[in-house]
């Protein structure tokens, strides 16, 4: 099954060990990511966001752990943008701009018009999205 779903029962706990193992030797300094607070508040959206990032920033790509932290996150709130902009941003850091960009779309695709945030996410799109191909001279009609 989903395990962030699985965690739901215990809390986040379960989640919090699977993250651990999953650390275990891909991240040699794990505690520089700071797990506790995600372990005495395992219902925070925000800290498993924090945790995510932390992680995907420490091994510089995303990683089986930061990925499941961020899905934790966007479980818990899946209204809010922040988890999936910075798993966006863990992707378009470990070469997949495009999976970023979907991503980064479709939080704008469901945010208000007035998010104060949006230019943020678009500017981000615009960063990373590959420019147009040149366009090819158009052949003189008749020669």
């Amino acid at each position: 099954g989903d395990p962030t779903a699985d965690a739901s029962a215990s809390g986040g706990q379960g989640l919090v060990s699977q993250i651990e193992r999953l650390g275990d030797g891909l991240v040699p300094d794990l505690a520089a990511c700071d797990i506790e607070p995600v372990r005495e508040h395992p219902r925070d959206a925000m800290l498993w966001t924090g945790l995510g990032n932390a992680l995907a920033d420490h091994s510089g790509m995303l990683t089986p752990a930061s990925e499941l932290a961020f899905r934790r996150a966007m479980a818990l709130a899946p209204g809010y943008p922040g988890p999936r902009f910075f798993l966006g941003l863990a992707l378009a850091r470990s070469g997949h701009p495009e999976d970023a960009i979907a991503l980064w779309r479709s939080i704008l695709a469901e945010a208000p018009a007035n998010a104060s945030w949006r230019p943020f996410v678009e500017d981000s799109i615009r960063a990373i999205q590959p420019p147009p191909p040149p366009r090819q001279p158009q052949a003189a009609k008749g020669s």
